[in-house]
């Protein structure tokens, strides 16, 4: 695990309370914001995948 990288499962795991704990509307409000945190490793990996791309074409200039 890099320095910078969070492991999210506590955080996941406490949405998933919140999601049943909240209702209907609470659930979907939780359930949305847990599949947006569980995306950020896929995130940050596509941001320094086109950073690379981006300091190739830079240097080939």
């Amino acid at each position: 695990m890099k320095d910078d990288e969070l492991d999210l499962t506590v955080a996941l795991r406490k949405l998933r309370e919140l999601s049943l704990e909240d209702g209907d509307i609470g659930y979907a409000y939780w359930t949305a914001v847990a599949k947006l945190l569980a995306s950020v490793p896929d995130m940050r990996a596509r941001i320094e995948q086109l950073e690379q791309q981006l300091r190739s074409r830079q240097r080939k200039r």
